[in-house]
């Protein structure tokens, strides 16, 4: 439950106007995953980060034409149907979109930099 916290930390952050604290604690949510059994936990982080990018970017990903998240989805443990079906998108590419969303900021946290090199 502490990792999907950080993806609504995240969501929470830029609905209140601060782009750069999302990707960081969106950063943090994704960089947990490894540590835990792939399973819902990894798609809600997942599922937030597409939400995060098409906010940011204004592009959809994740072959979804819209991405819907509400406060609190990626630590409810009952999480709707339509996350439940989403497609998982692997780690790399997560941290890719993560970077491309950082990079789209006016001002950017640098984690792409830091990403891609």
């Amino acid at each position: 439950m502490a990792i999907g916290l950080l993806a609504d930390t995240a969501h929470a952050a830029y609905c209140a106007g601060r782009p750069e604290i999302a990707i960081v604690k969106m950063r943090d949510a994704l960089s947990a995953l490894p540590g835990i059994d792939p399973a819902h936990c990894h798609r809600v982080v997942r599922h937030g980060l597409l939400w995060l990018y098409r906010e940011i970017t204004g592009t959809k990903a994740g072959g979804q034409e819209e991405v819907i998240y509400s406060p609190g989805c990626a630590s409810n443990t009952e999480p709707l149907e339509a996350i439940r079906e989403h497609p998982v998108v692997a780690l790399d590419v997560a941290f890719y979109l993560l970077a491309d969303a950082d990079e789209a900021l006016a001002a950017p946290t640098g984690f792409y930099r830091d990403f891609r090199d």
